[in-house]
């Protein structure tokens, strides 16, 4: 009879065990977690919301800087038109860094960032770069790491990583938002010197060619974030397979 209740204990146990790691893996949903937040990138990106945002987004940049060029017939006015823009286009980028960070973009974690299935420095619930109960990078414990069923970048179980390329576009997507924080961009900084009154009623060329130059990085960093934001992504995480 002890036996006997020994065997159901250890079946019940057994049993136990396997439908966590099957909760825990998501083989029972045919699916991972990870390749449902990719296709998530994809679709948020290719959304009627993200689209308009990124439009948005870019016509106001563009808008921005020709009437910067279309102010520019005198000296004075060319940089009278710049400083006149600044507060603009900085209100414009962080609108532009708020809506189509919302619209457009989907943590999917990091190559070195945390997370529930561990990422590359092995941090979160599954892996780490020590031995643990579910492995990490030596390869000890039950679910291995490196050396075990898990795989050559992070600890824990197999088939829970995330596109490398879906990953690489997010966050091409999400250093131009960021690099909207600098604006206006660099190449206007020569407006203030090019573009100074002098005996001359018309612009110069150094001033010509300093307003041309500032009108097409901000363009181009709208046009940057556009794409980068939107089809970059769409490509990258559309379609996914592990």
């Amino acid at each position: 009879m002890r036996q006997h209740k020994m065997t159901i204990t250890l079946t019940i146990a057994t049993i136990a065990s396997l439908g966590a790691l099957s909760v825990v893996s998501g083989c029972s949903t045919g699916a991972s977690t990870d390749e449902g937040t990719t296709s998530e990138a994809a679709l948020r990106a290719a959304s009627p919301t993200c689209v308009s945002a990124r439009d948005a987004c870019k016509t106001k940049l563009e808008s921005i800087a020709s009437s910067i060029q279309a102010a520019c017939t005198t000296p004075d006015d060319c940089k009278a038109a710049f400083d006149a823009a600044k507060p603009d286009l900085q209100a414009a980028a962080k609108a532009c860094e708020t809506s189509v960070q919302t619209a457009c973009v989907v943590d999917l974690g990091g190559a070195g960032g945390p997370g529930s299935l561990g990422g590359s420095s092995g941090h979160g619930s599954f892996g780490g770069a020590s031995p643990g109960a579910f492995g990490g990078d030596s390869g000890h414990g039950a679910f291995g790491g490196h050396g075990g069923p898990g795989n050559n970048q992070d600890g824990g179980l197999p088939g829970h990583v995330d596109s490398a390329a879906c990953q690489a576009a997010e966050m091409t997507c999400r250093q131009s938002l960021q690099s909207l924080q600098s604006m206006p961009p660099t190449a206007c900084t020569t407006i203030a010197t090019a573009c100074m009154g002098g005996h001359t009623a018309t612009p110069t060329d150094a001033c010509k060619t300093a307003i041309s130059a500032c009108k097409d990085a901000v363009t181009a960093a709208g046009a940057g974030t556009h794409d980068s934001c939107g089809s970059a992504i769409v490509a990258a995480c559309g379609g996914h397979t592990k």
